[in-house]
């Protein structure tokens, strides 16, 4: 839509420019041509581990699509005495509760983007995502740093295997999902290539089947390699050996994510 301009000039006789009716008209929709451009906005809100259960967001803004308005978060807020399931994905939530900003870490999932990668809480356009914490066998957030200009999450420690010497020679999944969140987009992985005579290549689920000439990269015998993962909607990646290998295979472990808010 181009600017509505509200004529202050025509002479009508009993009054000049638009009605009040038509100005206040052009008003709305000139606000409302403006809002489309910040139903995507998310700026600082940095979610940083303070305790196995507490968590705090920085300062920053976000467009709630519900109520289609910004909430602020002026200064820091940390919550405390946090519990939540073992093992599970938990979501970070911006709000607004009685006209101050305010957040909460819920195990209800992010919706599907409702434009670009912008989410809210599924059922609850009230909230807008921010990011997501995993917990680890005894309920405890794991220890992250979040960095939000690159979006992504770094892992501090308890960075378990998720391929433990496989030996496969056919193109086989990795399942990530314990790892990183439905809205992970690639994983930072630690890859180590333990087999002294075999080449390993690992692949993206969308071109297709890992195959000898159809692989992002190699992995060479007695290497370690570091790359950032491009994953599936199901948190998947492919890998497999060039030919059958023997003795000690691939192991992976996951110590970040790439993630879109």
């Amino acid at each position: 839509m181009s600017r509505q301009i509200i004529d202050t000039t025509t002479d009508n006789g009993t009054y000049k420019g638009d009605p009040a009716k038509v100005a206040f008209e052009k008003v709305n929709e000139n606000f409302a041509e403006l809002y489309k451009g910040f139903i995507t906005h998310i700026s600082g809100l940095q979610m940083t581990y303070v305790a196995p259960g507490s968590l705090r967001l920085s300062s920053g803004r976000a467009f709630i699509p519900g109520p289609a308005s910004i909430v602020e978060l002026a200064a820091p807020i940390t919550k405390t005495g946090l519990t939540f399931t073992p093992n599970t994905w938990n979501h970070v939530y911006v709000l607004q509760a009685g006209g101050v900003g305010d957040f909460e870490v819920v195990a209800v999932e992010p919706d599907s983007p409702y434009m670009g990668m912008a989410r809210s809480k599924l059922g609850d356009t009230s909230r807008r995502y921010v990011g997501s914490v995993r917990t680890d066998a005894a309920g405890a957030i794991k220890p992250f740093t979040h960095c939000v200009e690159t979006g992504e999450i770094l892992y501090s420690n308890n960075i378990e295997f998720i391929v433990s010497n496989g030996l496969a020679s056919a193109s086989t999944v990795v399942d990530c999902s314990t790892n990183v969140p439905a809205t992970s987009t690639a994983a930072k992985c630690l890859m180590g290539n333990g087999n002294p005579t075999v080449n390993c290549f690992y692949g993206a689920v969308n071109a297709g089947p890992v195959t000898n000439g159809n692989y992002i990269g190699p992995i060479p015998p007695n290497n370690n390699l570091s790359p950032d993962v491009p994953l599936s909607a199901a948190q998947q990646f492919l890998y497999k050996y060039e030919t059958p290998p023997s003795g000690t295979g691939l192991f992976v472990r996951i110590f970040g994510y790439k993630f879109e808010r």
